[in-house]
């Protein structure tokens, strides 16, 4: 390549580094539009709305008109939280809003009264309680959507879903909770985590499919190796089918994991009675 054309390269990129650099636009300003509602979807009109800034914590007042819609203009690139100051309504913050791109965004927020946001937390862990979890997964949609910056309002939502072996939603919900509320919610996601996946095992065991249930039960030791009720379950699942070896030793470990659960023994016990029995048939 001679001196020239290696020039003339160079000059090009130079060029179009130039050109991209001033083709660089300026910072994007954003606008959101949102609607406020209390609980029953009636507009707060003339409500006192703030959006702050998720990465600074900067804030911009607007009131609400009419139909309860607050204007927010200029705003720079970045996540967002929407709430309101309304008397005798929990000021709680919106979901975060992401405006990019000089465009306009819409949202919708609700600013409930602290007794309606109480009783649809209490009825989320009532239905929990009782063990209905489409209930528990509809009333924690329901929370999610009237308390999105709570970290109970996932757990319900959360429990729900690990209830019905919704693994996947029940770890999303679950880490979204810890997220807002670590101290609270953090040692907790493991637990969930396993629980949607125990249930899971359940049903494919219900179902006669004792491998997928095994390779669910394997899953839940990656997420908790010291885990004695899991041990107890592979030991169940490998006797039903005859496989009594490994039974016998999954029933063992669960046995020096917690000796103190008298029925790790008494399924030891029936293990053995089950060997036996299928020794002698063979004979």
């Amino acid at each position: 390549m001679t001196q020239e054309r290696f020039q003339k390269i160079i000059g090009g990129f130079a060029a179009i580094a130039i050109a991209a650099i001033l083709a660089v636009p300026a910072s994007a300003k954003s606008n959101l539009r949102c609607t406020l509602t209390d609980e029953t979807g009636k507009p707060l009109e003339k409500a006192q709305a703030v959006l702050v800034s998720v990465e600074n914590s900067k804030e911009k007042k607007e009131k609400t008109d009419e139909q309860g819609v607050v204007l927010f203009k200029g705003m720079d690139d970045g996540a967002y939280q929407v709430y309101a100051v309304v008397e005798g309504r929990i000021p709680s913050k919106s979901a975060h809003i992401s405006l990019s791109g000089n465009a306009e965004q819409t949202c919708a927020h609700i600013v409930p009264t602290p007794a309606y946001a109480q009783s649809l937390l209490q009825d989320g862990m009532g239905m929990l309680q009782q063990n209905k979890f489409p209930e528990t997964v509809e009333k924690g949609k329901r929370a999610v959507e009237v308390l999105p910056g709570i970290g109970d309002s996932y757990y319900i939502l959360a429990a729900g879903y690990a209830g019905l072996g919704n693994a996947d939603e029940a770890l999303k919900s679950i880490s979204m909770a810890a997220k807002l509320d670590a101290a609270k919610f953090e040692k907790l996601v493991p637990q969930v985590h396993i629980m949607a996946l125990d249930r899971q095992a359940i049903q494919a065991a219900d179902k006669g499919d004792l491998d997928t249930a095994l390779k669910t039960y394997e899953a839940m030791l990656k997420i908790n190796p010291n885990d004695a009720e899991t041990f107890y379950s592979i030991a169940v699942a490998h006797a039903r089918k005859e496989n009594y070896s490994e039974a016998l030793k999954n029933i063992d470990k669960a046995i020096m994991l917690n000796a103190n659960d008298p029925k790790f023994l008494k399924s030891k016990l029936d293990i053995q009675d089950r060997q036996m029995k299928s020794l002698e048939l063979k004979k």
